[in-house]
């Protein structure tokens, strides 16, 4: 791809956009940024209109992971004011789930924006089956857990990947684990085992890629729901601090620096691992949102 020139590309700019989707996938942002911003600049001088939202939520996304939010929601801003324009459900309910991740990433707990941007993504998609459907209720889930509501982000992960959570993304399913876990510590279901079950199976699939997110996310889902009924437990802790790295992920579309994970016996979220079971959020560790 790399070798081809602007004009080879006129008009094939879709490759370039599920090759930078397929590299932030990988955990290769920078790569990922490249393909995207090339894309867009061929895009812009003429190329199809409805594959510009696609790269502008590429790059969007991996300007969330690198924690430059103001562009980032620059970026799902105008991404959907063309899907808006073009008129396709398809299309905006995707635009919206990106969104909402940036809002995640962007704004304290208890801020409605996110939440309001995934539910009109989830209504967007209405009753369909497929895989971008699946990846819109995943959104809904961290969604509702940003605002509070962890019995409804257990609900929303369930509706996207039914009762065996088979119908998960595979390159994301540590880290869509990992919410349900979190989901369980917080409402306080440490008894019943599901979130330890649930992250043991997340850390077997993340082991294959060997990807540093996944793979972390995985190992803190197993922290989370390695809590005893006190909120602590010696091997969370350890998953806990397996799964930190450089980077604590968090919700799709989120990233915590290390400086900022919640300490060990801290309000809980995705992302940070070790909590504990109280309180009715899952709380970011920073109240200004995760990137501050």
């Amino acid at each position: 791809m790399d070798a081809l020139t602007d004009r080879d590309l006129a008009d094939q700019c879709e490759p370039l956009a599920r090759l930078g989707w397929a590299e932030f996938y990988l955990e290769r942002y920078e790569d990922a940024e490249r393909h995207a911003d090339r894309g867009l600049a061929i895009a812009r001088r003429g190329g199809p209109l409805h594959l510009l939202p696609h790269l502008l939520m590429c790059k969007a996304i991996v300007h969330t992971h690198a924690c430059r939010l103001p562009s980032a929601l620059d970026l799902v801003d105008e991404a959907e004011s063309i899907a808006r324009g073009i008129g396709s459900d398809e299309l905006l309910g995707l635009v919206l789930a990106n969104k909402a991740q940036v809002l995640i990433a962007a704004r304290p707990p208890g801020d409605a924006s996110a939440l309001a941007a995934a539910e009109e993504a989830v209504a967007a998609a209405g009753a369909r089956t497929s895989w971008w459907t699946s990846l819109v209720w995943c959104v809904m889930s961290y969604a509702a857990l940003h605002g509070g509501d962890p019995v409804r982000a257990r609900s929303a992960m369930l509706r996207a990947g039914g009762a065996d959570l088979a119908g998960l993304q595979p390159s994301m399913r540590p880290l869509f684990l990992e919410a349900l876990v979190t989901a369980a510590v917080t409402t306080g279901d440490l008894a019943g085992g599901a979130g330890v079950g649930r992250a043991g199976r997340a850390g077997r699939g993340a082991a294959r890629p060997a990807r540093p997110a996944s793979g972390g996310a995985a190992l803190r889902g197993a922290g989370a729901g390695g809590l005893g009924p006190s909120g602590r437990g010696g091997g969370a802790v350890r998953a806990g601090r397996r799964g930190g790295g450089p980077l604590g992920r968090g919700a799709v579309g989120g990233a915590v620096p290390a400086d900022r994970r919640v300490p060990d016996g801290g309000g809980g979220r995705p992302g940070d691992g070790v909590g504990h079971a109280g309180g009715a959020a899952a709380a970011w560790p920073n109240r200004a949102g995760p990137c501050s």
